[in-house]
């Protein structure tokens, strides 16, 4: 089971597709997920809590955008 929990943030970089970033609750916990879509995961890491998920997911966000992406 993956249920969003809370959208974070969509970045796009020199491929020109859409990277975007939420917290999801799974059978496993909450998790913070990465990717092109649902299926194409980049990254993903557990969290004990949904504000630590929301901290992850902002130095996510720090980090692409320092590599050169942009906001969407």
């Amino acid at each position: 089971m993956l249920v969003l929990v809370e959208p974070c943030w969509r970045v796009i970089g020199p491929s020109n597709e859409v990277i975007t970033c939420g917290i999801y609750r799974t059978d496993a916990g909450v998790e913070v997920r990465c990717g092109y879509s649902d299926e194409d995961l980049i990254r993903s890491q557990f969290a004990p809590h949904v504000e630590i998920s929301q901290d992850i997911a902002a130095a996510w966000k720090r980090a692409a955008i320092d590599k050169g992406f942009a906001e969407v």
